[in-house]
């Protein structure tokens, strides 16, 4: 008889269909059992995370805006769509601006706005309004020497 290097040669051909068979009982009895078990495990662990964390996504209720950069002597109208009985905040982006004030000149039909520091107001919809909206507020500032007001004209889609 010969004497072999490698044990793994020396197993027979039956021998090494028993171990396969084994090994391939066991893989089916842990992914029959393990793998779908895991699979649940994370689908709760998502649900529970969105349930949990959406009330906290959307801090300004449920309110789109596009975002504004400050432009001296621009007119710039924006769309915002915000939740019935919900606030909104309209803001620009100073940059490297020094914004001096802001004022609202167009004042909305079916809500109030209030100031928002100096760059940005906040818009809320009249109690039961549903529809469209629409008010303007006026940003004053200089970039480098360049000094005039930018205007920002909203339309706002109360839903």
């Amino acid at each position: 008889m010969l004497a072999s290097k490698n044990p793994v040669w020396s197993i027979s051909l039956w021998q090494r269909d028993r171990i396969q068979r084994a090994f391939e009982l066991e893989w089916q009895q842990c992914c029959r059992i393990k793998i779908p078990a895991a699979v649940a495990g994370l689908a709760v662990m998502g649900v529970l995370t969105t349930a949990l964390w959406s009330p906290f996504a959307d801090a300004t209720g449920h309110c789109r805006t596009s975002p504004l950069v400050f432009r001296p002597g621009a007119t710039v109208e924006t769309q915002v769509t915000v939740a019935q009985q919900q606030a909104c905040s309209v803001y620009v982006n100073p940059g490297s601006a020094m914004v001096n004030a802001m004022a609202v000149t167009a004042p909305p039909s079916a809500g109030t706005v209030s100031a928002r520091g100096r760059t940005g107001v906040v818009y809320r919809a009249s109690a039961g309004f549903r529809g469209d909206d629409t008010f303007a507020f006026v940003l004053s500032g200089k970039i480098r020497e360049d000094v005039a007001p930018m205007t920002v004209k909203v339309r706002v889609s109360v839903r």
